[in-house]
């Protein structure tokens, strides 16, 4: 299980404290963890007096508007102007290079330049970071954060603190996914005492991630469409199941759900968000490893929670569960 050592701490703050302007290069789409603790190390790098420049392939996502500052992350757009600004890239929370390949395609130069990066999953497709912060034991990125700030002697304000809880939130589902620990309670109590408050974090997280009437009725739709086969609960969600809703993490809804129906121990979801597009989104109980199977489609993870995107090689979105259905059918019946 990697984990990082003191020599990279201290190569990893000799390259942040070398540069002048900084890009910190967010997955091409965002979650909870990745766009929390990006804003913990934007905010960070700023006080340090840097350049700082947030880039997603899409923007700003508005589900996390309740974090102070987060329409500041520009689309991709902005990289064209960036190359001969850039000292330093950051990547935080990037469970695979295929997760900024819309980024890498306007901006190639990006491989070219010194990189840093923290993290915390399992599984990342090869990319040559010159440091890697990366504890694969850690519940979220904003858990790591929270860790190294004091060993790098980086002040945690309350408005860190709260990011860096929030991270922690997402990742964990509010404190009811297997990877809630009583590290995570420890490093979350330790946050709060710093300032975060975690009941207003806790009202917003539930708030902006709520569903409207309209996303329940489809939510209620989609979830006739799962099947049970051999410990296995899957689905299958077509681009004309979701091509009129506004919210994209309505997939995950449904995965989060399934993952803990009676006698269920793995379970996925492969949806098609364009057409002839499909992704990949597997959830297990402790003692299984899904990662492996989404490793094995271009994509990774953790043990108990991974995805990937598919190629065009699958004609139809049932061509795709055959195929994923056969080694997760094995990983279940494991134990």
């Amino acid at each position: 299980m990697k984990k990082y050592t003191k020599a990279d701490l201290v190569k990893a703050q000799k390259l942040i404290n070398g540069a002048k302007s900084i890009l910190i290069l967010a997955p091409d789409s965002q979650d909870g963890d990745s766009a929390s603790a990006n804003l913990a190390l934007k905010t960070t790098f700023e006080s340090m007096k840097k350049h700082v420049f947030w880039v997603s392939e899409k923007g700003a996502h508005p589900s996390f508007d309740y974090l102070e500052g987060n329409q500041s992350c520009a689309d991709r757009r902005a990289l064209r102007t960036l190359q001969d600004k850039i000292d330093l890239v950051v990547l935080a929370d990037l469970g695979g290079t295929t997760q900024i390949a819309k980024s890498l395609e306007s901006a190639p130069w990006i491989l070219n330049k010194p990189k840093i990066i923290f993290d915390h999953h399992q599984n990342r497709n090869k990319v040559l970071f010159n440091v890697e912060i990366a504890d694969e034991s850690a519940a979220a990125t904003g858990l790591l954060l929270a860790e190294i700030y004091p060993k790098l002697g980086w002040p945690i304000t309350s408005k860190i603190a709260t990011y860096m809880l929030a991270g922690i939130y997402s990742d964990t589902g509010s404190f009811t996914n297997l990877n809630t620990s009583q590290r995570v309670f420890e490093v979350s109590a330790n946050l709060a005492k710093l300032g975060a408050d975690p009941a207003k974090l806790s009202e917003n997280f539930l708030t902006s991630n709520g569903m409207n009437k309209a996303e329940l009725a489809s939510f209620a739709k989609l979830l006739t469409k799962v099947k049970i086969k051999n410990h296995v609960a899957y689905a299958a969600i077509n681009y004309s199941d979701i091509a009129g809703l506004t919210n994209s993490d309505m997939s995950h809804r449904v995965g989060d759900i399934i993952r803990y129906m009676q006698t269920v121990k793995v379970s996925f979801v492969v949806t098609e968000k364009m057409p002839k597009k499909f992704f990949l989104s597997m959830r297990c109980l402790d003692g299984f490893d899904v990662s492996k199977i989404a490793e094995a489609f271009g994509g990774g993870g953790h043990k108990v929670a991974a995805g990937a995107k598919f190629d065009e090689s699958y004609s139809s979105i049932d061509q795709a569960i055959e195929t994923v259905l056969r080694p997760t059918i094995s990983e279940a019946n494991k134990n």
